[in-house]
């Protein structure tokens, strides 16, 4: 910028000048071709007067040029402080110039903090020094480079970003660089939606023709067990006991498959939410109900956290209760040793949300990046799709959910629900749109 604004005054001063040699070179026309026979008196009072409308004009005009300059070089300057796209600017050896706003608050950086740095302040783990060469070598061979590549924030965040470095020229004298950077994370927070939606749909597929094909052997196998303990009841005698506890087991086994069949059968088959105008506070409250014995029965204390005359809630109730259900299952299971199960609901802008907290287990980070895909689980009969229908559940209100969590510390689970929105709702043989 302080480049591009000494060129711009050199190129005014070479114009100011030109206007000051013309002005005076048609003064002395004037004098020489309308006054050639002036005494001496008259001309010296005609210099002055000369002199002093020669000065007015050439300030004038020098005036009127600095003024269009400088409404020009601050229109540039507005331009680059306010763009809402990161732009730096480096000399030749990345050493940073100048940034504009946007900038440093991507980085969270301050622009003093910044300036005279080098850019590898910004590298993060997964830019290689293999890849710094290869864009380098780019640069010097194209002139620009153009790609994806993941920087750090002061925060220790690696944000994927979209970035163009093309040089800066003095004349004909390349003195530096200007990068534009375009922060990706919304477009890569929407790319996994999108593959977690397919993924999702090809999974439904997959669970309904794999349930399918396995409930009915699963009820022959449980009638033929059946059939069996009836057979060799009269025959056993004294090893009666010990054939029934076989059997039993062998029933346990299939009645476990079933369940796991009927899981995946709701996976895929999952419905559209039904939706009318619901109290989170009454969802709370009957949440709370439905699990106080089994609480009362493991040594889990549940309190309540609910702010008082929260808005309506565009929502299928029981969906929701069935996403809150699954929350609160996985909670009691990391609570093996008893502990408090802490139910909440507020209005935060826009949005109401709902939050279940145990005092459990935690779960490490790696885990806590999977717990929604389908399958996953970290229990030895999970079948991996309590987390995912709740995902499917909140995200079909137009929510969003999200887990904070670390090993021995507990869980966390946060669930944001609009306030309004519309949906179609489901009234006889016709989906009605209505607004709530």
């Amino acid at each position: 910028m302080r480049i591009e604004q000494k060129r711009q005054f050199w190129r005014l001063a070479w114009i100011w000048s030109l206007c000051v040699v013309f002005i005076f070179v048609f003064l002395d026309f004037m004098e020489t071709r309308y006054f050639p026979d002036l005494d001496k008196e008259t001309m010296r009072l005609y210099h002055l007067v000369r002199g002093g409308i020669g000065a007015t004009l050439t300030s004038a005009i020098a005036v009127w040029l600095l003024y269009r300059q400088m409404k020009r070089s601050h229109l540039y300057q507005q331009a680059f402080r306010h763009s809402t796209d990161a732009i730096v600017l480096t000399d030749l050896s990345a050493r940073i110039i100048e940034v504009n706003r946007a900038f440093a608050d991507l980085f969270g950086y301050s622009r003093q903090e910044l300036i005279g740095r080098n850019t590898n302040l910004l590298k993060s783990r997964q830019s290689t020094p293999e890849f710094y060469r290869e864009m380098w070598r780019s640069i010097y061979a194209k002139g620009e480079w153009k790609g994806e590549i993941v920087n750090q924030a002061k925060s220790g965040e690696e944000i994927p970003i979209w970035l163009s470095i093309t040089p800066i020229f003095d004349g004909r004298r390349k003195i530096g660089y200007m990068g534009v950077e375009i922060d990706l994370r919304s477009r890569k927070k929407l790319e996994q939606e999108l593959i977690r939606s397919e993924r999702l749909a090809a999974m439904g597929k997959m669970s309904s023709l794999f349930a399918h094909e396995i409930k009915n052997p699963l009820g022959s196998i449980s009638l033929n067990v059946e059939l069996l303990e009836e057979e060799l009841a009269p025959a056993t005698n004294g090893s009666q006991r010990e054939t029934n506890e076989l059997l039993h087991a062998i029933m346990g086994e299939v009645e476990r498959m079933a369940h796991i069949t009927d899981a995946y059968l709701h996976f895929a088959r999952f419905p559209k939410p039904v939706v009318r105008p619901t109290s989170a506070e009454e969802i709370i409250n009957h949440l709370s109900q439905v699990i106080h014995g089994e609480a009362m029965r493991r040594g889990i204390r549940v309190e309540k956290k609910v702010e008082k005359r929260l808005p309506h809630l565009s929502l299928d109730r029981e969906q929701i209760h069935q996403a809150l259900l699954n929350l609160v299952k996985n909670s009691f299971e990391a609570m093996e040793k008893g502990g408090v199960l802490t139910l909440e609901a507020e209005r935060v802008g826009e949005v109401v949300r709902l939050v279940i907290s145990d005092t459990g287990l935690g779960i490490t980070e790696e885990q806590r990046s999977h717990i929604f895909e389908p399958f996953f689980s970290t229990k030895t009969y999970g079948t991996g799709l309590g987390l995912t229908a709740t995902l499917q559940i909140i995200q079909e209100h137009g929510g969003e959910i999200s887990c904070e969590s670390a090993l021995g510390q507990g869980s966390r689970f946060l669930i944001r629900l609009p306030l309004q929105r519309e949906k179609w709702v489901k009234g006889g043989e016709e989906n009605v749109r209505e607004k709530i």
